[in-house]
């Protein structure tokens, strides 16, 4: 069964626009899960330093905020805890925030994918029918 070059240049560009649009779903699939559960997909290392407050304190950033400012000694525990929270809140909505940024993309590059397989199929499928008509 022989191709014309043009068939084979349309079938290789639709087998690497679902390459990526496989990719990208999957992508897409992960980070609407990353929006909706950030606590799920946030790394372990980021994860173990708000269990406790003495992680929290000695998570290795080069930043201790625990201390008072006169550095005289460690905050109370409940000033920590706000603190850990707080800090929790803000790795979460960074975590959800980059999930959707990502979001975007995906929307961007899926019906590009498509868009682009569904031109070469079409274009394969005429360079097909041509060449078997000669």
């Amino acid at each position: 069964m022989k191709k014309s070059i043009l068939e084979i240049y349309a079938m290789t560009v639709c087998f690497a626009s679902m390459a990526v649009f496989a990719i990208y779903l999957s992508a897409g699939i992960y980070n609407i899960v990353r929006v909706a559960a950030p606590s799920l997909t946030l790394p372990a290392v980021m994860q173990r330093q708000y269990l406790s407050n003495d992680e929290f304190c000695n998570r290795g950033d080069g930043v201790n905020s625990c201390y008072k400012d006169d550095n005289s000694g460690l905050l109370p525990d409940a000033d920590i805890t706000k603190m850990r929270l707080a800090d929790y809140a803000s790795a979460l909505e960074t975590e959800r925030r980059d999930a959707l940024s990502f979001l975007i993309g995906v929307a961007i590059f899926l019906p590009v994918s498509l868009g682009i397989f569904f031109i070469h199929w079409r274009i394969g499928k005429k360079a097909r029918l041509a060449y078997r008509g000669t």
